[in-house]
């Protein structure tokens, strides 16, 4: 038998989520008084790969840190499963704000700027994602690691990777 629907409470629900995101967002921030508290936060941002923390926005991975701070990875329940991982049973998904974005003649009034030409942000929505810690599956890829091109092997790899590229561009 399917589970009955209740879309106002839903958008009760999700005006909820988001409220209490807003307002952990704005407590962690206040929380941020030191330098020490300030080098924690980016360390912990400073983590690689496909599904690092940091290709969220700043607000987003500062409020994904003040639920789980051992977090470096997250995604979303449908993002680990195609990475061939799953969310442990029992594990509390984190809320982070995901905007959403309308055509710019659209009727509500836009509440910000948005990178899109022709969009406006609208509003937030919540959207739940899982630590790495929170998923049991293979190990995730191993991110690309840029060599540092002021020394002679890191300029070698530098030329080798443009090289590559322009020999794959049409004449």
């Amino acid at each position: 038998m399917a589970k009955t629907y209740d879309k106002e409470q839903w958008l009760k629900d999700s005006k909820v989520r988001v409220e209490n995101a807003k307002q952990a967002l704005e407590a962690g921030l206040a929380a941020l008084q030191t330098g020490a508290d300030w080098k924690a936060r980016l360390e912990a941002m400073a983590a690689l790969g496909p599904v690092r923390i940091t290709r969220l926005s700043f607000r987003n991975a500062l409020l994904c840190l003040l639920e789980r701070p051992d977090a470096r990875h997250v995604a979303t329940f449908g993002t680990w499963r195609k990475l061939g991982r799953s969310v442990t049973k029992g594990q509390k998904a984190m809320t982070i704000l995901q905007p959403r974005f309308a055509p710019k003649d659209a009727k509500e009034e836009a509440i910000g700027a948005s990178e899109e030409p022709g969009q406006k942000l609208i509003s937030f929505k919540p959207l739940s994602v899982f630590a790495l810690e929170q998923t049991e599956g293979p190990d995730l890829p191993a991110p690309r690691v840029e060599k540092d091109l002021k020394t002679p092997e890191g300029f070698t790899w530098g030329v080798e990777q443009l090289k590559r590229v322009a020999l794959a561009l049409p004449e």
